[in-house]
């Protein structure tokens, strides 16, 4: 990782505190960030200490400013000395407007002496947001004056929302209210939100001349437990050459132990998203005991994975560890023989069939012969072993495609066992198979359900501008708006995978394995979907139970296939369907009979109904499903779209069906959107997860569906791909043929138990969207910073050179330079390049580098400790995983530590605890992983 001479001069003073007399301007980042951006700050005069915070690259002390003003009894403002006064402008204020540069963050933030609260002040150009941890997120647009509330649960959600008035009619009745305060470039702002008792008051005002009163709004807040612990602050800055997203933590209470309290601060400083898991490595790190008082604040589901993993140091078995390192060493040798320097310009190319030589096919032989130790899934078995040179030319051509990747996801693609089979189309053919003529959609008789839904109508509370119920699954203002999780799943983009604090992100991707079993993974995502947005945690279902009660005769279940209605068939008339722990799958027990005698399983049928089948224009179906083909929609393509939108928004996915021999193929790149016509027949089910925008070569903006295949890990894009929405004009079928989706009535959970204990109540654990959207939006309209995606706001000019990731306006290809093993710069470069294959038209996209920074700082009893990171990239801000958080004893091997996790993250990835396993595996003792 590349740094400044500025910033290391920035650490060194920092860290040495102790020997020079630092100081900062503690109650905002002006000077802070003007010393990253080379620039003095004539305002410092708070003395800062050294802080010893493990792992974060810059960690100060100082004291906050005390400067906030009162409010009486009443909540009322006192008009001599208010925090929305608008005669007196106080030196955070004329910072703004006078004294503070372009470079540094110009929203100001302080904290509420009287009130559990804080003062929110800065340009009407700059927007912001804050979170009342655990409970209540707001998010402020200054720029269109737009101020949304929700509740902070596993999803964030807006339920409630201020807005000026609307250009037109619908604007105007999005909003509960409308406020008198509308701000313009050019003009200040004053924002105050604090609880008083049971009700949160939000006070809004900009600065102008003339007499418009102050927007004063009071919502109530039932069943609020535990109390509110923290209040977390996020702005951002940016220019043509940087960008810094600032979170600041208020604390009002915090009951941890002292030394929990420290592990977990530490973790928040180093800029790690998922405290939780961060607190338990360092736990792990430090073998403290398990009877210890800090695992008190770790959730009980994760005590005892904590406690087997303490005794595992490499694995489950010493041999098993032992194959996967040895795998991994012969990847990695793989990956640097198949390039040779070009002795032109110096750059790594592909090596050509000529210069296979013998040391390169026993290199080849080793590949095989190990990845056919950890094979499971049937391909060394069913199929024939071919010869170094067919293993030699699947694995160019998987190269070629994947020319545009850096070498952590080369490794995970060379794990692919295709990679060695004599006639890899056969990989292909071996997982399709999928009944769709008429006959095989199953007519379901049983009548014994109902169709009703119980609906919770809440009574209103006039009273208030709204009612904020922090309880799971009710409505959240008195205008019934339901809290709806948009900025995950909205009309213009969806992916609920990328909210991983959610049930539908633990949705694993599946592997079928060599058996033509799509119809049932098909049929178990999209019922678990159903079951995640009925409020219950992910618990998977049993695809081997499906497979081995269907109808089909015992020894053509792997070769024929079958249909997703036969799901529903399955599960109704034994009104029964095991969990996949009780009954897991493994593609060579497909064959076997129906198990019996279920009453020690756990059923996950109970309690769900099918809704009898209501007709709809271009659809077939019967009791508890629908289907619709994409024929039917030739001349009217928006409907098909605007239905698979839909069901996706309300279901979490439909079932698809495609034809799949003809397109995927084993080295198959996920990341292109593939832009074709489908066929007449199909042969495989998949299932259609979300969707986006993304700009073709021509700088068109179009949209793309996002599916989820059955093929594994390794396969696509991490087990998915991208497909055209609408598909080329002359289709006469599209690519997605046929849409299932399953009408079923699956109780809602009733969990009163919705706050998260432990460390959640202090530190909440947020997702890369969360983040990534200050980024993304930075440079979208007007360059306008929200936590969430206002549809169709930020799209992006046609020329635009940041990459966008997300919503509207997505390219979606981020492509790095190959770069020799020994000679890796973390900093890496982009090219663009033509796929290989120029049937499926593809889109990609290159990276402009920039400096992206992010500062934390926790503020706890008016002292204050800053953490400063600074990224490879943008895509690594607030990402569940980076390696440059890694943390060297030795400063001067910080390299060797970032690199020794990107190496090794593969192997530990899935394990309880991610950053423990690198920590056990790193020999030298010099790095610290639980950042990472």
């Amino acid at each position: 990782m590349k740094v400044s001479f500025t910033l290391f001069f920035i650490i060194y003073i920092i860290l040495n505190c102790d020997v020079l007399k630092c100081e900062v301007e503690s109650s905002d980042s002006t000077s802070f960030l003007n010393l990253i951006s080379g620039q003095s700050s004539s305002n410092s005069d708070d003395t800062v200490s050294s802080s010893d915070s493990r792992g974060v690259v810059a960690s100060v002390s100082g004291t906050v400013d005390s400067d906030v003003s009162r409010t009486d009894s009443t909540g009322n403002v006192n008009s001599k000395n208010s925090e929305l006064s608008e005669t007196r402008q106080n030196s955070v204020e004329q910072n703004n407007n006078s004294n503070s540069s372009d470079n540094s963050i110009k929203i100001k933030s302080a904290f509420l002496k009287e009130n559990v609260g804080v003062k929110i002040t800065g340009p009407c150009d700059e927007g912001f947001g804050l979170v009342m941890v655990p409970h209540i997120i707001i998010n402020v647009d200054t720029r269109n004056t737009d101020i949304q509330l929700g509740k902070k649960s596993s999803e964030i959600n807006y339920g409630i929302k201020l807005r000026k008035k609307g250009k037109d009619e619908y604007e105007e009745k999005v909003g509960i209210d409308l406020l008198k305060n509308v701000c313009e470039t050019g003009k200040n702002f004053k924002f105050v939100a604090y609880i008083k008792g049971d009700e949160l008051i939000i006070k809004w005002k900009v600065i102008e001349e003339g007499n418009i009163p102050i927007d004063i709004k009071k919502f109530k807040i039932k069943r609020m437990s535990p109390p509110i612990t923290s209040i977390q602050v996020f702005s951002s800055m940016s220019d043509e050459k940087s960008f810094v997203l600032e979170n600041k933590n208020y604390v009002v209470t915090n009951n941890m132990p002292e030394k929990c309290e420290a592990l977990a601060t530490n973790c928040f400083l180093s800029g790690n998203i998922d405290i939780e898991k961060c607190y338990q490595c360092s736990l792990l790190v430090e073998n403290d005991s398990k009877s210890d008082v800090c695992y008190n604040f770790i959730s009980r589901e994760n005590k005892e994975k904590l406690n087997e993993e303490r005794f595992k140091v490499k694995g489950s078995t010493e041999y098993e560890e032992s194959v996967e390192s040895e795998l991994k060493g012969a990847i990695d040798l793989l990956i640097s023989s198949f390039y040779k320097s070009d002795g032109e310009n110096g750059e790594n190319v592909l090596i050509s069939f000529e210069d296979l030589n013998s040391t390169l096919e026993d290199d080849i032989i080793n590949f095989c012969s190990l990845l056919k130790l950890v094979d499971l899934s049937g391909t060394f078995m069913n199929h024939q072993i071919g010869t170094t040179a067919d293993a030699f030319n699947n694995i160019v051509k998987l190269l070629k495609e994947h020319k545009e990747e850096d070498e952590f996801v080369l490794r995970t693609k060379l794990r692919n066992p295709a990679l060695c089979m004599k006639n890899v189309d056969d990989w292909v053919k071996s997982r399709c198979g999928l009944l769709t003529s008429d006959d095989s959609y199953v007519v379901i008789k049983k009548n014994s359900d109902t169709n009703g839904k119980n609906e919770n109508n809440e009574s209103n509370d006039e009273e208030y501008d709204g009612v904020i119920d922090l309880s799971t699954n009710e409505n959240g203002n008195v205008k019934s708006i339901q809290f709806n999780d948009d900025i995950y799943c909205n009309d213009d983009y969806c992916n609920r995978w990328k909210n991983e604090n959610n049930c539908i992100s633990k949705i694993g991707v599946e592997d079928q394995g060599n058996c033509a079993s799509s119809w049932a993974f098909a049929s178990k995502l999209h019922f678990e979907t159903l079951r995640c947005m009925k409020g219950y945690d992910h618990l998977g279902i049993s695809a081997l139970y499906l497979t081995n009660c269907s109808k089909g005769k015992i020894s053509k279940r792997c070769t024929e296939g079958g249909n997703p209605s036969e799901f529903l068939e399955i599960v109704s008339n034994s009104g029964f369907l095991p969990t996949e722990f009780d009954y897991p799958y493994f593609y060579a027990l497909v064959e076997n009979s129906c198990p019996s005698g279920l009453n020690k399983w756990i059923n996950l049928w109970e309690d769900v109904k099918l809704f009898d089948y209501k007709y709809e224009p271009n659809s077939i179906g019967s009791k508890g499903y629908s289907v619709y083909k994409s024929e039917m929609f030739k001349d009217n393509m928006d409907e098909y779209v605007k239905m698979i939108k839909s069901e996706i928004k309300n279901k979490g996915s439909v079932i698809a069906y495609i034809n799949a021999q003809s397109v995927l193929t084993y080295d198959f790149n996920g990341k292109n959107i593939l832009n074709m016509c489908g066929s007449k027949t199909t042969d495989h089910s998949i299932n259609v997860i979300g969707y986006g925008h993304y700009k073709n070569k021509e700088g068109e903006e179009k949209s793309y569906w996002l599916v989820r295949n059955s093929w594994g890990y390794y396969w696509g894009d991490e087990g998915n791909f991208k497909v055209d929405m609408y598909g080329p004009s002359n289709c006469n079928y599209h690519f997605i043929n046929t849409v299932l989706v399953f009408n079923i009535d699956i109780p809602m959970m009733n969990n009163n138990e919705n706050n998260k204990k432990g460390l959640y109540n202090y530190f909440p654990k947020y997702t890369h969207e969360f983040y990534h959207n200050f980024y993304d939006q930075n440079f979208g309209s007007d360059n306008k910073i929200s936590l969430i995606n206002s549809n169709g706001s930020n799209k992006n000019d046609v020329n635009n050179a940041y990459t966008v990731h997300g919503q509207s306006g997505e390219t979606e290809v981020q492509p790095s330079q190959l770069r020799s093993t020994a000679n890796q710069d973390s900093n890496r470069g982009a090219v663009t390049s033509d796929p290989l294959r120029t049937q499926p038209e593809t889109t990609s996209t290159s990276v402009k580098k920039m400096d992206v920074f992010q500062v934390l700082k926790h503020v706890k009893n008016s002292k204050i400790k800053v953490g400063l990171i600074k990224y490879d990239n943008d895509d690594e801000i607030g990402a569940h995983h980076s390696c440059t958080r890694a943390y060297s004893f030795d400063p001067e091997k910080y390299d060797e530590c970032v690199e020794f996790c990107r190496k090794n993250w593969e192997q530990c990835k899935d394990k309880p605890s991610p950053g423990f396993c690198l920590t056990k595996l790193d020999e030298s003792k010099g790095c610290f992983f639980c950042y990472v």
